[in-house]
């Protein structure tokens, strides 16, 4: 399943880099995030495809690491965002060696299973330090998972699709704390809606 949709992605990295980069519903929620960043956020950006988050956060004085399991899209970050520092690692490999003020995680739980899901956000709490740390986390809902082809790849991608409330509720289960939610329907192109789901949690404690 990840070789397929990691074939595709290096396949289709210069089209997603033009399909996002401009985009403004997404940019908007990236600066919500941005405004409860502290000073000179230390930032870990998992999923970071092109870059594209990575320089608006660099621009906005945090500093950034981009993780990705594209190749492309490492590469292209590269050049999009000179002042990151990036590097290929799996969702599944994530390094608890170093911890951060702040995690953005864009649209990446939607490339693992059901079984891959809790271990990943229970990964979280470890990868945050400070005072107040902060996560972003969007990711799409109520639909069926399975291959599709999308608006920047005529390549298949594994999407997952979650319920919004069962995702609050482990995050609230590891001691995260809901501090924004917004959500934006759209129509694909074969009539179908797709909701796309914008959460900003601040990590409390470790939930005992």
């Amino acid at each position: 399943m990840k070789n397929i949709t990691r074939e595709s992605y290096n396949l289709s990295a210069k089209n997603y880099q033009k399909r996002f980069e401009n985009y403004l519903p997404y940019r908007n929620q990236i600066e919500k995030f941005i405004s409860f960043l502290p000073p000179k956020c230390r930032l870990l950006d998992i999923g970071c495809g092109p870059g594209v988050d990575a320089k608006y956060f660099v621009e906005h004085g945090s500093q950034v690491t981009g993780i990705d399991y594209s190749s492309e899209m490492i590469r292209i970050a590269k050049e999009v965002c000179l002042g990151g520092t990036f590097h290929i690692d799996d969702l599944k490999d994530i390094s608890l060696d170093n911890t951060y003020n702040a995690v953005c995680t864009s649209f990446v739980i939607v490339y693992l299973s059901d079984e891959e899901t809790d271990p990943f956000l229970e990964k979280l709490p470890q990868l945050l330090t400070g005072d107040k740390p902060i996560l972003y986390l969007s990711f799409m809902a109520d639909k069926t998972p399975g291959y599709e082809t999308t608006s920047f790849s005529k390549y298949p991608i594994f999407f997952n699709y979650y319920d919004k409330e069962v995702i609050k509720k482990k995050l609230e289960q590891l001691g995260f704390v809901l501090i924004s939610e917004d959500e934006q329907s759209y129509k694909e192109p074969d009539g179908s809606i797709t909701t796309d789901v914008f959460l900003i949690f601040e990590y409390a404690k470790q939930s005992i």
